[in-house]
């Protein structure tokens, strides 16, 4: 079967599909759904990075691994010919130098892009003799300026048939492909790997390893169903009653593989309240990351080609206010209150959020440190969906100090009746301070810098009211 009819079948057959798989993420499940979709097909570029190192001579059934290799991508490149918007290149390696000249430049593209390139890749290969090492990161690195530089989706093809030969990291030559955009995940096609050299291709992507000949045109003919494959997602985002009312987040879109980030978008619902679809490759594997406060993330995510995907993230939310109750202070020393809001698993800093602010937080218990003179410690806030949690805190006093001397000082508080606290050291050198205090009383502890007696400490006791501004000179 030809890969064009393979893809006519595939887009004739995808109304009929309503597949669920299911994915768990602690702590909640996620359900990925894909329904029809008509996808629009953009521009696809298929690179074929082909091993002609002297191992492809040996036996392999009725021919050699290369006599295999040839037949099938000659007549698979004659298939990609049939396609509309679609171009094919061809790279080779280990063809040029003897294997005893052990040759780690060896590594030429054969066929450059282009439309219809069936017939110019068919003849290449006809005319190539296996006889080298195998130079595949390099070969790799090379492929990056195969691609020309005009918008499409690009993806490379490797067939060989054993590890790197060079002492290069292929994986590292994969990621800076990816990298520079060139391909999201590069596919490869073993011909009958060892497993030293399946271990160390499982970081450049997608593996598809044949045994015989039969399933290495099986094997490659995926391959190219995945690199042609389009679809559309959808995004869910879902409320505390499973309704994907949520919006308005910015989600960002990873290769799990890598840890790159392919794609950022703020999520939208259309006129009629549902989740917007975006174009996605469905090549790589995803995580995706929902920037709430915290953020939520969905790991491994599978995009199954030539369908709209659903996929659900429970992201229900309500509001935090934190509220200055009683009379106004200066907003200057007002906007320096921090308050300080954690959560999760390891209860991890989520936010710093300021007084008179509302932010939108995961449904969840929080503890928040506001940042205060003293500190305040409050435990298991409640947030709950759709409604406003608000957390009101008496408006700070001012305590203006004029010093007529350099001073050492600082303010203090006696807990329990009789445990000393320090809040805050003095600044020595300056002459005004004002220090913003929550109503109490306190003990300012000072000695001019000038003194030489510990006797000259002064302990003075004083109160701070909500709002008001308290003048001590030193």
């Amino acid at each position: 079967m030809t890969i064009a009819r393979i893809i006519r079948q595939s887009v004739a057959k995808r109304t009929l599909c309503c597949l669920f798989v299911v994915f768990l993420c602690l702590p909640f499940s996620i359900v990925a759904q894909t329904t029809s979709a008509t996808t629009k097909r953009e521009l696809t570029r298929v690179l074929f990075v082909l091993d002609a190192s002297g191992s492809m001579l040996s036996r392999w059934g009725k021919e050699s691994k290369w006599e295999t290799a040839q037949r099938v991508l000659a007549n698979l490149s004659d298939s990609l010919s049939k396609i509309p918007n679609v171009e094919t290149a061809l790279r080779v390696y280990g063809h040029q130098h003897l294997l005893i000249e052990k040759n780690c430049d060896d590594t030429k593209l054969e066929v450059p892009f282009a439309k219809n390139n069936g017939a110019a890749i068919r003849k290449k290969l006809y005319q190539l003799r296996p006889q080298g090492i195998t130079p595949i990161a390099l070969s790799l690195e090379q492929a990056a300026n195969d691609f020309p530089y005009t918008p499409a989706r690009n993806t490379i093809i490797l067939i060989t048939d054993g590890a790197e030969s060079c002492f290069r990291d292929p994986c590292e030559a994969a990621y800076q492909l990816q990298l520079r955009g060139i391909s999201l995940k590069p596919l490869l096609v073993g011909i009958d790997l060892p497993d030293e050299a399946r271990e160390s291709y499982e970081c450049i992507g997608k593996l598809f390893n044949s045994k015989s000949d039969i399933q290495f045109k099986d094997h490659l003919e995926r391959a190219i169903y995945r690199a042609l494959a389009t679809a559309t997602l959808q995004v869910e985002l879902l409320d505390d009653k499973g309704k994907p009312t949520q919006t308005d987040l910015n989600m960002s879109f990873y290769d799990a593989q890598t840890g790159y980030c392919l794609k950022n978008y703020y999520h939208t619902l259309d006129k009629k309240g549902h989740p917007d679809s975006i174009d996605i490759d469905p090549t790589p594997v995803y995580n995706i990351v929902v920037h709430t406060i915290p953020p939520v993330h969905l790991d491994s995510v599978e995009i199954l080609p030539y369908q709209n995907n659903i996929i659900q993230i429970p992201t229900p939310q309500g509001f935090l206010d934190f509220q200055l109750t009683g009379a106004d202070i200066q907003s200057n020393i007002k906007n320096k209150i921090k308050c300080i809001v954690k959560g999760g698993e390891y209860d991890q800093i989520v936010n710093v959020q300021t007084f008179n602010t509302i932010e939108k937080y995961l449904v969840g218990r929080y503890d928040v440190e506001i940042l205060t003179l003293p500190r305040i410690l409050l435990r298991n806030i409640e947030i709950a969906p759709n409604k406003t949690t608000t957390i009101p805190v008496p408006t700070p006093g001012i305590l203006s100090l004029s010093k007529s001397d350099p001073t050492w000082g600082g303010i203090f508080i006696f807990e329990n009746g009789w445990k000393v606290k320090k809040l805050y050291e003095l600044k020595d050198d300056l002459k005004l301070e004002n220090i913003a205090l929550q109503p109490g009383k306190y003990r300012l502890i000072y000695r001019a810098k000038k003194a030489k007696s510990m006797h000259l400490t002064v302990d003075k006791e004083f109160e701070i009211l909500s709002g008001q501004t308290l003048s001590l000179t030193l």
